[in-house]
């Protein structure tokens, strides 16, 4: 039987075997056009086709193969270039996976940009987001961030081991700063003397110089404590919570009264 591509017009020559009784998707080895090829075509006459001024290529019907969709294909063994229909529509398949991946990405890129400006503006502005929702603190540490929940920091400590009529005396100053935007409320100081071990071997509480301080604003503060423990090595500072100072036991201490226990 006698194939014709229905392009170039390229003819050649195989067995109704060859084809089977499915037909079979066949292409082109001149043009790389495919067709699909019935079980039962036209067959030239003999005389014909002797007189045929087309070429006739004989092709073994060995060289027809699987195609992955169980049909099969005329050729040399490559696999056959697709129908135009068929380009047609694996090009509209990749603009809409492109479209798709387009529109997934985009939708990543602003879901990763607005997580970044929360993740900055929350760096930047802590101290603010904590002083209006105090529970936040907890949350910035987890992350190994320092929040300042008052406020309120020391600055510039001096330490002193002076002789004050005869005795022994230890004399710190030092500042308060209110680091914020707003005026502060300043709470009780506790003062602590520990060693190398960073045991407390002695503490008190002293009043602030005043009740508030305004935005931006430092402070000056001092204490005395008489006949400091002799290993005692570094003195620690922190604000007492209202709950804190509230407790009798804080209430009671006093730097004269608790000299004789050290």
């Amino acid at each position: 039987m006698i194939l014709t591509c229905p392009n170039c017009a390229t003819r050649y020559s195989t067995t109704a075997e060859a084809i089977g009784s499915n037909g079979r998707t066949v292409r082109c080895s001149t043009c790389e056009t495919t067709w699909f090829v019935t079980a039962e075509p036209d067959i030239l006459d003999l005389q014909q086709q002797e007189h045929e001024e087309q070429k006739i290529i004989d092709t073994p019907v060995d060289a027809f193969e699987d195609r992955e969709d169980d049909n099969r294909q005329f050729g040399h063994g490559s696999d056959p270039a697709l129908g135009a229909h068929v380009q047609i529509r694996d090009m509209a398949d990749q603009r809409r996976r492109n479209r798709s991946l387009m529109g997934v990405s985009f939708v990543w890129f602003v879901t990763i940009s607005l997580l970044a400006a929360v993740v900055f503006y929350a760096f930047n502005n802590r101290q603010s987001i904590v002083e209006n929702y105090p529970g936040m603190a907890t949350i910035y540490k987890m992350f190994g961030l320092e929040v300042n929940e008052l406020g309120l920091v020391f600055d510039d400590a001096t330490i002193r081991r002076l002789p004050i009529d005869g005795v022994e005396t230890l004399v710190i100053n030092g500042h308060i700063i209110n680091i914020t935007e707003e005026k502060r409320a300043i709470p009780m100081l506790e003062l602590s003397i520990e060693n190398n071990a960073e045991e407390i071997l002695a503490s008190w509480v002293i009043e602030p110089p005043q009740a508030e301080l305004a935005a931006k604003e430092r402070i000056a503060y001092s204490s005395e404590y008489q006949n400091p423990p002799v290993d005692g090595e570094l003195v620690t500072y922190r604000f007492l919570s209202d709950d804190e100072w509230s407790s009798p036991e804080n209430q009671k201490l006093d730097p004269e009264e608790t000299n004789s226990e050290f």
